[in-house]
């Protein structure tokens, strides 16, 4: 019962949460209302960005089959790897425009970790369907 009403509490205290920070973003947008191309250009190259990292492994699916024949780690580490050094460059191309900044490390950081991330997840998936065949 108590974890019942531990788990309503929980989910309307992350339903308050994120409604506080919508209309905190809103009040920022509208008080800041002179840098809105800026910060759409920002977010759209983001999109762009996840729309890339999300396809690339279901784009080249036929490397995970190959992968999946070799049955060793070696070239499954080294397509992943290759997977999120094409997505760390992509993100520092596009948010940095290829210069080099400590903040541009840092977003070259976090898409290398992002998109590795998601490419194993991606890549496990894909290999689960192809030994179902």
């Amino acid at each position: 019962m108590f974890r019942a009403f531990g788990k309503v509490v929980a989910e309307k205290l992350v339903g308050v949460i994120a409604l506080v920070l919508a209309v905190v973003m809103l009040y920022l947008v509208w008080q800041n209302r002179q840098h809105l191309p800026t910060v759409g250009m920002f977010v759209a190259r983001c999109v762009l960005w996840l729309v890339f990292a999300t396809l690339l492994p279901w784009i080249t699916f036929f490397m995970v089959a190959l992968v999946h024949r070799a049955e060793s780690n070696g070239p499954a580490a080294a397509l992943l790897i290759v997977w999120a050094l094409l997505d760390a460059l992509l993100a520092w191309w596009l948010i940095m425009n290829g210069s080099i900044e400590p903040m541009g490390l840092v977003v070259v950081a976090l898409a290398f970790c992002l998109g590795g991330l998601y490419n194993l997840i991606a890549a496990n998936q894909i290999a689960a369907r192809l030994q179902r065949r």
